[in-house]
């Protein structure tokens, strides 16, 4: 196999019987010019047609991972020319594929433990071959459903309380109606809501959810409180 440096060819390497080469260690962008002599009965051929490349990255760039409550979620630029991406997890000293997103550019790892360090990287299948890995990322899943919730009844009103949400830039009380779940109000970053109206000697149930990182998390516990 040679490749062209300038005006002059330079052998870079034979591949015995394979009809096969890679070349190695180029620059991204560049064009560079190969041609192929074979050897036949003691002696080399003449030089086949010269062929060209420009070697581009597909490897996924700008690979991002959020914490959320017992997942994470992935984001990466896509890759002009792939038909897949695989997600990689690791487990101890080897990566787990977890997934394949197709051609979207996200994936949600779930089912994680709040509180552990997780470890992805990513791949992407670009014209029959597989990428080389990604940059590694990491995230730590935390709880963003509110807790610690409480109701306290008074007259015609109750009122509710938590803790605060780490990152929450909003929080919303609901309350149910029959088998349905209402919104009363949002808190905005306020750990205390007060329903008002409410009918003396009745018992209602709240819950609460925070906005964090542009979602909403689960429903909180249910609390309840008697209304005088």
């Amino acid at each position: 196999m040679f490749l062209r440096k300038g005006t002059t060819w330079l052998k870079i390497g034979a591949s015995g019987t394979n009809t096969t080469f890679t070349s190695r260690g180029l620059a991204n962008g560049g064009k560079y010019f190969y041609m192929v002599k074979a050897y036949v009965n003691g002696a080399w051929s003449g030089e086949s047609a010269t062929v060209f490349a420009i070697p581009v990255c597909i490897t996924p760039q700008n690979v991002k991972a959020s914490a959320g409550d017992s997942k994470v979620t992935l984001t990466w630029d896509a890759v002009e020319g792939a038909t897949n991406y695989a997600v990689f997890l690791r487990k101890g000293t080897a990566w787990l594929k977890i997934g394949a997103s197709g051609t979207n550019t996200t994936f949600t790892s779930r089912g994680l433990a709040n509180g552990g360090k997780y470890f992805y990287m990513v791949k992407a299948y670009v014209k029959g071959v597989w990428s080389e890995e990604s940059a590694i990322v990491s995230a730590i899943p935390v709880c963003i459903t509110p807790q610690n919730v409480k109701a306290v009844g008074g007259t015609g009103e109750a009122t509710i309380t938590w803790d605060a949400v780490t990152g929450a830039s909003n929080y919303v009380v609901m309350m149910k109606k029959g088998t349905s779940w209402v919104t009363l109000g949002a808190a905005g970053t306020k750990t205390t809501y007060t329903a008002k109206g409410l009918t003396g000697g009745e018992t209602y149930y709240f819950v609460v959810k925070a906005f964090v990182n542009g979602a909403w998390s689960d429903m909180s516990e249910t609390v309840s409180a008697s209304v005088s």
